[in-house]
């Protein structure tokens, strides 16, 4: 669905021409010829983004008007001015405006700035859904983000321009100045950053091409936020910052005041996006963990089992999935009651997870059976690798909450993917996001490795448990 943007600009040509512009760039536009229509304009439905030109009008007045006709709402603001030197600007932003940008600049920086604002307002957008949609399930709201001090890196690209450290000297935040080599490799050390000045000195300009998409794919500074100060007027170079991703560009000459506000409202934003990323992140965790072992779910688990194999088809390596099942789990929950037996799966998880490499993956696959992945080993590598892990739940007894001790054994089914045809190899791509990509003939090559794994187990729990079966050969005895 198109943005929705309100237009206020008293000429008719600026409105015409600016109309037209936007609606080729696929926004919806609303247009008026001053801020006393606006209520009426924004009543026909909700507005994204509001573009007012304040040429020959006090900022703070105007604004003040414009929020009085919208009652309130709040919605981004972008100013444009014949004047758009750094004085106008700071009382644009102070007036409650998220930017001011020059009536001659060319079209398609106004286009630029419209899509960074409208990312940052996207992201606060949701990040009130999340929040509404947890209340509503009765979860407590998130907190709101923490103004800590912010990291900030400042760094020119080119050679130094006497104009282009205006006002860096703050003590809301810590600045370091580092070189270019210096902030792209590990920062000297300083931390990572939560912002960085890019100066765009004499001859940066080409550099900025290089070291913006740079910043984005190194780990320690992908989530920082950049704003980019740049010569007067050239406002390619304001255009292409913001197209590659920068969250803000500036003149220099800029006072002061006008660049700690802006660091102070991008850092602001950075926050609103940390905690989206945060709520991400943890949504994912719940989704595709075990709550009591912390392991990874059986959900989880298939799909990455499905995955893993499309990649040992790929490559022609082997993997062996083990199926461990907790010994006379029954009576240990009758007997000393089911916090004992939840402390007993907890240990056993722990046991499982310390004693596997990284690039294996255990899961609790439902009740007192755990699942588990070894990717590059098959045959007899294999089965020393489950009797390894048997003999690490075995060997130690294990302590409840009352202190007494538990000898906690299990059994493990081996199978290895060499005991049954490969599937033809696919587009390696996680369940998950394509369910069918894998195909029906992976879908049973899984199943078939499932149930040999699990016919396994059996026959080691019926030769007496604490045993490791493999899939086509007998049960080996502790």
């Amino acid at each position: 669905m198109p943005k929705r943007l309100l237009l206020i600009d008293p000429i008719p040509t600026h409105r015409i021409r600016l109309k037209a512009a936007l609606r080729a760039a696929q926004y919806e536009v609303i247009s008026v010829d001053r801020v006393a229509c606006a209520r009426g304009a924004a009543a026909t439905g909700a507005v994204d983004l509001i573009i007012l030109n304040t040429s020959g009008a006090d900022p703070s007045q105007i604004l003040s008007r414009l929020q009085k006709a919208l009652g309130g709402a709040d919605i981004p603001l972008l100013c444009r001015d014949e004047d758009s030197g750094p004085l106008r600007r700071m009382q644009a932003l102070a007036a409650g405006a998220s930017d001011l940008v020059a009536t001659r600049a060319p079209i398609t920086l106004l286009l630029a700035r419209l899509r960074a604002l409208l990312r940052d307002t996207e992201a606060a957008s949701e990040l009130e859904r999340r929040r509404l949609a947890a209340a509503s399930f009765g979860f407590r709201e998130a907190c709101a983000p923490f103004e800590a001090i912010g990291q900030i890196i400042s760094v020119t690209l080119g050679f130094p321009d006497p104009q282009t450290h205006p006002g860096m000297c703050s003590n809301s935040h810590k600045i370091d100045c580092l070189s270019c080599d210096e902030l792209l490799h590990d920062g000297r050390g300083v931390g990572l950053p939560d912002a960085i000045v890019l100066n765009v000195g004499r001859g940066g300009s080409e550099l900025l091409n290089a070291v913006l998409p740079e910043i984005r794919s190194r780990s320690h500074l992908r989530q920082a936020s950049v704003i980019v100060l740049h010569p007067p007027d050239q406002w390619d170079i304001a255009e292409r910052a913001l197209n590659l991703g920068a969250a803000d560009v500036t003149e220099y000459g800029s006072t002061a005041s006008e660049l700690a506000h802006r660091i102070d409202t991008m850092l602001s934003r950075k926050r609103v996006s940390d905690v989206l990323r945060r709520s991400t992140e943890e949504s994912f965790r719940l989704a595709t963990t075990d709550t009591l072992t912390g392991l990874y779910n059986r959900r989880y688990a298939e799909v990455y089992l499905a995955d893993a194999l499309m990649q040992a088809a790929e490559t022609g390596r082997g993997l062996t999935l083990l199926m461990a099942d907790v010994d006379h789990f029954k009576a240990v929950n009758d007997t000393f009651g089911h916090a004992a037996g939840d402390a007993v799966l907890c240990e056993i998880a722990n046991r499982l997870r310390d004693n596997l490499r990284a690039v294996d993956l255990v899961s609790r696959y439902g009740g007192e059976e755990f699942l588990i992945v070894l990717p590059d080993i098959e045959g007899e590598e294999a089965g020393l690798a489950a009797d390894r892990l048997r003999t690490e739940i075995s060997n130690r007894p294990i302590r409840i909450a009352d202190g007494s001790e538990l000898s906690g054994t299990v059994s493990i089914g081996v199978a290895c993917s060499s005991n049954e045809p490969m599937p033809q190899c696919r587009a390696r791509v996680p369940r998950a996001i394509a369910p069918e990509t894998h195909g029906a003939q992976t879908t049973t090559f899984i199943q078939n490795l499932v149930n040999c794994a699990d016919q396994a187990l059996y026959a080691a729990k019926n030769a007496g448990r604490d045993r490791v079966s493999v899939s086509g050969v007998s049960a080996s005895a502790a």
